[in-house]
């Protein structure tokens, strides 16, 4: 968790503004993600962009610190100095009960146990991603 901001700040030492960082399922494992977000809009280049995922409704992970889950409200919260934002999510119910039985499982045992299903409802998402402007 320390060592995304320590990161952040090496980079922004040296003056190399990245155009655009990915976040890949990497908040919820940072103890405080607000401050790794405002190193991140600091380092940004203007007009560059932050692309992130975040789990929602899933199981608690198995493996390293695991802290917290974003609605999409709370993602636009976090992510709120950034100019423009454009947030999604996706997930259906029945892999949502799928996954909070044991996260691990993997898409060939989901297509086994027919579950594996790409529907998409709002009311319950496992992913929430966003695109965020400088």
């Amino acid at each position: 968790p320390q060592s995304l901001k320590s990161l952040l700040h090496q980079v922004s030492r040296f003056k190399l503004l990245p155009d655009f960082v990915i976040l890949d399922e990497i908040l919820e494992h940072v103890a405080q993600p607000w401050l790794a977000v405002k190193e991140l809009h600091k380092i940004l280049k203007t007009g560059g962009c932050l692309i992130c995922s975040t789990p929602f409704l899933i199981a608690e992970h198995k493996c390293s610190n695991d802290y917290w889950r974003f609605a999409k409200k709370g993602l636009a919260e976090l992510l709120s100095d950034f100019e423009r934002l454009e947030i999604y999510s996706w997930g259906n119910a029945k892999l949502v009960c799928y996954l909070l039985d044991d996260m691990m499982n993997s898409a060939q045992k989901a297509k086994e146990d027919r579950v594996f299903d790409l529907t998409n409802e709002d009311k319950y998402p496992i992913i929430v991603w966003c695109y965020a402007w400088k």
